[in-house]
């Protein structure tokens, strides 16, 4: 069993739904954050997470090669930048910040371009000092473009998958590595469970529990058309490859993976981007099988699509859907906003965020002036500045819940968060004095949703 502390923070105000034209404001020049990627492949990284454990979002960006990564404190009143790693100018990819030592202080992990990626461990006054050799990882100078935490074997520590691009480098097949914690260093297990996923052209991985038996399963987009991979976890150290079975085996240009319960059933779907074939919502059936449903649910994008994620933007207890495209330019179809209609099955198509027209690869959602509404933070190709989109809210009702593992990871990274009410009944839900509303699966460590 995982036990787990909740803390919670109640606001309570009158229920209204809708989210209107204005609900997102571009407030980059008020943040002044003024941070552009640089020149570099497929984008940067953004992260929203509480890396000085004050209780506020803080927002970090990644940058191209020659330039530090970008760190921003947030004060309650603003972002003021403060240098972490001002020696590390390389072309970092995905940015992690993630508890995997259990000291109750958020750690560092990056991805990287043409080098091997890095763990900063650090020491609680954030100070970040590198470890990764010496915590058992390679030095491998190979492309990572995405990773995930998560704990494989519920031991109680975190582990991570993350995907190598060598054939560019050395015609090496192309991998995805899993590294097991013991909760000292890190140790390789990527064949010894099954998990090497070898041959194809990942991109991003995302660990889902999506047959609901409480283990880490592994979803894994691919470029190329060399079709997506599901691995399910087998509770003994082992995964078996249930992509086809499942029929998340799409062939496609699948650039990032984001996981949701988008039609409120109690089973977490996914959606995988796309060029202009169009993005897959693979809706789950039960946690046996996925059927696409992007075309009749409105989400198909159509064009060149990178960074997505699902996000309940005006607290109405159903995940909408933030989707970042390439393409810029008022005329082209570029970075959209889909609006969840649950229970209609349909999303409100094409809704966009005035000046959200660059080009676009990655984006992330936080919570920056703390009123329980999600604001959205994109970060762009090249010269393109980065966004700062705050979402001005609502009436709706929130809670903010913080887990503190005791049995389980500090973090409680991989828990279930289940909130039941008497609105938004599911026929297929068993009642037990209520039905659900909105489940979450915590992929970091503090998380917010609606209740009445």
């Amino acid at each position: 069993m995982i036990r787990m502390l909740f803390a919670f923070s109640f606001c309570l105000l009158t229920t209204l739904p809708t989210i209107s034209q204005g609900q997102f404001v571009d407030k980059t020049l008020e943040y002044n954050i003024q941070h552009t990627y640089g020149i570099g492949v497929a984008g940067g990284g953004i992260s929203f997470a509480d890396f000085n454990a004050d209780g506020l979002d803080d927002l970090t960006l990644a940058s191209a090669r020659n330039q530090a990564i970008f760190f921003f404190v947030n004060t309650g009143t603003g972002l003021s930048r403060t240098n972490l790693l001002p020696e590390l100018k390389e072309e970092v990819k995905h940015i992690l910040w993630v508890d995997f030592d259990n000291d109750g202080d958020k750690d560092l992990f990056i991805t990287l371009a043409d080098n091997y990626n890095r763990l900063y461990v650090n020491d609680g006054q954030l100070g970040l000092t590198d470890q990764t050799l010496g915590l058992g990882f390679p030095q491998n100078e190979y492309t990572s473009f995405g990773a995930c935490w998560g704990d494989v074997n519920r031991d109680g520590w975190l582990d991570v998958y993350f995907g190598l691009r060598r054939i560019e480098k050395d015609g090496l097949s192309n991998i995805s590595k899993l590294y097991l914690s013991t909760g000292r260093a890190f140790q390789d297990a990527t064949l010894i469970s099954g998990a090497e996923d070898g041959g194809k052209t990942p991109f991003c991985s995302s660990f889902i529990d999506y047959n609901n038996d409480k283990w880490p399963d592994i979803c894994t987009a691919h470029d190329r058309k060399r079709g997506n991979t599901m691995l399910k976890n087998n509770k003994n150290g082992t995964f078996t490859d249930v992509s086809l079975l499942t029929g998340t085996d799409l062939k496609m240009d699948g650039m990032s993976v984001s996981t949701g319960d988008c039609n409120n059933d109690g089973f977490f779907d996914i959606y995988v981007s796309n060029s202009e074939a169009g993005n897959a919502l693979f809706v789950n059936q039960g946690g046996q099988s996925f059927i696409n449903d992007a075309a009749d649910k409105g989400v198909a994008f159509n064009s060149v699509a990178w960074g997505t994620n699902f996000l309940d933007g005006d607290n109405d207890g159903d995940q909408d859907l933030y989707v970042s495209g390439m393409l810029s330019g008022a005329a082209q179809i570029n970075s959209t906003y889909y609006i969840n209609q649950f229970p209609l099955p349909m999303y409100i198509p094409d809704f966009k965020i005035i000046s959200d027209t660059a080009s676009s690869f990655n984006n992330a959602y936080g919570d920056l002036n703390d009123d329980g509404y999600p604001d959205l933070g994109v970060i762009n190709l090249g010269l393109y500045p980065s966004f700062i989109f705050e979402n001005k809210g609502g009436n709706n009702h929130f809670v903010k819940i913080k887990l503190q593992g005791k049995l389980s990871n500090r973090e409680g990274l991989g828990s279930l968060i289940s909130i039941y009410t008497g609105s938004k009944n599911k026929s297929d839900i068993p009642s037990v004095g209520s039905v659900l509303w909105d489940k979450i699966q915590v992929l970091k460590s503090s998380v917010w949703a609606i209740t009445r």
